[in-house]
């Protein structure tokens, strides 16, 4: 029996859509730095997969997309355009300054 902790995870072969797809992202780049770099592909790529991971979350969560209509607004709702304003005075002891 292999111990899986030890042994090298081997990814799956692309498709060839999904090849034709990798093609053409790292067509116009030609230096490692332009892909892996801290603002590369690579990380750009990333963040999209986590965002569209973590709406589509949000919307299962509360049971509807962004901007869809509600039908049960009693639950768990996403806020809707409004802004709450503060305005508050804030004394300060003179001995503190």
């Amino acid at each position: 029996m292999k111990d899986e902790r030890t042994s090298p995870s081997v990814l799956p072969a692309l498709s060839s859509a999904h090849q034709q797809l990798v093609d053409q992202l790292i067509a116009g780049y030609q230096k490692p730095a332009d892909i892996i770099g801290e603002n590369g592909l690579l990380k750009q790529i990333t963040k999209a997969v986590f965002e569209a991971a973590l709406k589509a979350e949000m919307a299962v969560h509360l049971g509807h997309d962004k901007h869809a209509a509600v039908a049960n607004a009693t639950g768990n709702v996403r806020a809707q355009n409004w802004r709450q304003v503060f305005h508050c005075h804030i004394q300060i002891c003179r001995a503190r300054m």
